[in-house]
């Protein structure tokens, strides 16, 4: 079946394809451009279904002029939808807020997921009186003064512990994402991961109970009612364990709950200076560390959380078992490297008494075992080719340099996010490249990313205040990130119709090509500024040309004009002392 597909770019725009659902997947079979605004949005749309339902038409249904005499429309009402909502509204609870006005946003709201101010223009298409929009940003400061989310949570409760009609209600929660894993040594089951500014929860549903475990770092979210399972979370509020559906659900306080996180910010913020002052780590190094040991602690029992000084051996490598248990070996050191190292801090501090980092196994990894994993080069000169034709666009412009980058140039995509206009010597053709350990190295500028930069710089990066070189459309100005970088690849490979490449796999692909261009790996290790020499040695592995004179015949086959001489002296061995 054809369909339209909106997808969001990382510049903020939304892209427009045709696809069609096969097999389970959606194939995308044309790829209509990225709008920034509703027009543009809307006139992509309206090309797309005109693609797919090519001469059809709309019904005239006009009925004429109106004869004199007869009555006509002079106003509209959507008096049943209203009522619907209303009634709603009220079986709920909700009326215990006793605002008007309030009830009008909230509805209207419902109906058109738009801006506040645009409300009173939902509110007018559906025929009901309503309050000036001053009127109704007063009602907003009112909510903080009465505390009407108390109110509403507890009028959820009620609802929900009353009727049992209700699976599960969310409010306040960014992002909802559902997915399998394994957490604990009992909890097995699919986990239900809410996630809220920089905290989460996350709700593991075995099949016969509920458990809790609320997020870290003060981001909680609020709202959660899990009716007839084992958990009610309401502002913050949990109950914990397997409970039976005939159990009453209680409403429990937070406050332990909250000096929890609060403690657990603390320590994980005290870490973050630590790991910045003593170990001079970069920022996201720093932020990778903390993400692994909150984790960490959220395994952590509640009395050891107290008091580190209760963690024992034990502890520690059942948690990195556990973790390791479905994931791949970077995972697994990430965490392996990230627990030790907050191991150490606890020790260093005085909140652990033993050094208890040697309980953290080691991943069975060994380095060099594995090939780089370099793109085909049809598949690279496809993906550069489509991406070249998009600049016809502000984003296709921008998305086509950071591509060159990062084939041309082998960057990594954190050193093309962090790449700033002063780093560019235009008259000497040269760009500096701050690396890893803020190592910053100067590289020459091909002609054909450095026409693609200065296309983007003067047709398409929005005047703003930031120094970096790519930026975002919508909102305008904001510099990329490193994830926005990766995510830039990823849609230009689904635009080219290849499979998902990363980032750092254009990176293998350029010293891949180096070395079958006959370069040596000296040469490759310095394009690629690797700080040491066994970094670049994995790229001799993928060396056809230097690898094919050191190939033996397979035994019992022999090579043509290959006669017994030349036998012997294969086997033959340079005498000792001798230059030869």
């Amino acid at each position: 079946m054809v369909f339209v597909r909106k997808v969001p770019t990382a510049s903020g725009a939304t892209a427009v394809q045709i696809a069609e659902r096969q097999g389970g997947r959606d194939k995308v079979l044309e790829h209509l451009g990225s709008a920034h605004t509703e027009a543009e949005l809307t006139a992509l749309l309206e090309a797309a279904r005109a693609k797919i339902y090519p001469g059809q038409g709309e019904l005239d249904l006009s009925a004429g002029s109106v004869p004199a005499g007869q009555s006509v429309i002079t106003s509209k009402s959507s008096a049943l939808l209203w009522h619907v909502l209303s009634t709603a509204y009220t079986r709920l609870g909700f009326d215990v807020l006793g605002d008007e006005v309030f009830k009008q946003l909230v509805l209207a709201r419902l109906v058109e997921p738009t801006s506040k101010a645009d409300s009173i223009r939902v509110l007018g298409e559906l025929g009901v009186p309503h309050a000036s929009l001053r009127t109704m940003f007063r009602s907003l400061a009112r909510c903080q003064e009465r505390a009407y989310r108390d109110q509403v949570a507890a009028a959820c409760f009620t609802h929900a512990a009353a009727h049992g009609d209700l699976s599960l209600v969310l409010y306040d929660v960014t992002t909802l994402l559902l997915r399998g894993r394994r957490r604990g040594r009992a909890a097995q089951g699919r986990l239900l991961q809410l996630c809220r500014g920089h905290g989460y929860a996350e709700v593991v549903l075995p099949g016969v109970g509920a458990w809790l475990v609320s997020g870290l770092g003060g981001g909680r979210p609020r709202g959660i009612i899990l009716a007839t399972c084992a958990v009610v979370c309401l502002s913050g509020g949990a109950r914990f364990g397997p409970v039976s559906q005939e159990e009453e659900m209680h409403h429990e306080s937070s406050a332990g709950q909250v000096a929890d996180d609060a403690a657990v910010s603390g320590l994980l913020a005290e870490f973050a200076g630590w790991l910045d002052r003593q170990r001079g780590l970069a920022p996201v190094t720093v932020h990778n560390y903390c993400w692994n040991s909150e984790q960490f602690l959220a395994a952590v029992p509640g009395r050891m959380l107290v008091s580190l000084d209760l963690l024992d051996a034990g502890t520690v490598t059942g948690f990195m078992i556990e973790f390791c248990r479905d994931r791949n070996t970077n995972s697994a050191k990430s965490m392996a490297r990230s627990v030790r190292s907050f191991l150490r801090f606890a020790h260093a501090t005085g909140r652990t008494s033993a050094e208890l980092w040697g309980a953290v196994p080691s991943s069975a990894g060994w380095r060099l075992a594995s090939l780089p994993k370099a793109v085909p080069a049809a598949d690279l000169e496809r993906l550069l080719s489509v991406a070249g034709a998009a600049c016809i666009t502000v984003t296709g412009r921008r998305n086509y340099a950071i591509l060159l980058l990062l084939a041309r140039l082998g960057l990594r995509r954190g050193e093309v996010a962090a790449l700033g206009l002063d780093d560019i010597d235009w008259r000497a053709g040269q760009i500096t490249v701050v690396g890893k350990g803020e190592r910053a190295e100067r590289l020459p500028l091909p002609v054909e990313p450095g026409e693609a930069i200065v296309a983007w710089l003067r047709n398409g990066r929005p005047t703003c205040d930031t120094r970096r070189v790519f930026t975002t459309l919508t909102p305008p100005g904001q510099p990329l990130s490193s994830g926005a970088i990766g995510h830039v690849v990823r849609t230009a490979c689904r635009n080219a119709g290849l499979e998902r490449i990363g980032a750092h796999r254009l990176r293998h692909t350029l010293a891949s090509a180096m070395l079958r261009a006959g370069a040596s790996l000296p040469e490759v290790g310095q394009v690629l500024r690797h700080r040491s020499m066994a970094s670049t040695m994995i790229y001799a592995k993928v060396d056809e040309v230097a690898l094919r004179p050191l190939a033996r015949p397979w035994p019992g086959t022999t090579p043509p004009g290959f006669g017994p001489e030349d036998a012997a002296r294969g086997l033959a061995r340079p005498w000792p002392g001798s230059g030869s």
